[in-house]
């Protein structure tokens, strides 16, 4: 029995070998295994912000070997798959405050598949408007002139007063 290896005409190689019970040369090609795509760059904007806030991803890549089929993307960080696109760019509406880590999975034509470096995305509570604890004015009637001493206080539930504004003649302003 006699084995040789060799390449074909194109350049891939096989090995030949006569099959002697058959009288029949036979040939065996190697194959190259499929190679995973790879991710150019998985960005984000904005990163960061108050809810609802709406982020847009883009994912790039290649496949040295084939075709890039599907893009997975999930933009949680729980592992699982929240949407499938044959795009790289997508967006999503974060609707609840948090810090989310998302990831996009590149599929190529054969199935196999890479996952990106996450992308920390924070997502704000809306601000909150503050609250009046209590307003005064003292005194409240007399004679005029009048001079009176207006009293306000005033929380802010998520940060703290910058400013307060007056109205002493109620036309909004």
């Amino acid at each position: 029995a006699s084995i040789s290896l060799a390449l074909d005409t194109n350049g891939y190689p096989h090995i030949a070998y006569y099959d002697a019970a058959n009288d029949d040369l036979k040939y065996a090609y190697a194959t190259t295994p499929n190679q995973p795509p790879q991710i150019t760059s998985f960005t984000a904007n904005p990163t960061s912000g108050y809810a609802p806030l709406t982020v847009t991803f883009n994912c790039s890549a290649t496949d040295p070997d084939g075709s890039i089929s599907a893009y997975k993307w999930d933009y949680d960080g729980d592992g699982q798959i929240d949407q499938t696109t044959t795009s790289g760019q997508t967006s999503y509406t974060y609707r609840t405050a948090g810090t989310y880590r998302a990831t996009c999975t590149v599929v190529d034509n054969d199935g196999a598949e890479t996952t990106s470096q996450q992308v920390t995305i924070t997502v704000n509570s809306p601000n909150q408007p503050p609250q009046i604890i209590s307003f005064t004015a003292e005194p409240t009637s007399g004679e005029a002139p009048l001079t009176v001493s207006f009293t306000c206080e005033a929380s802010d539930p998520d940060g703290y007063m910058t400013e307060y504004k007056w109205d002493f003649d109620g036309d909004g302003w």
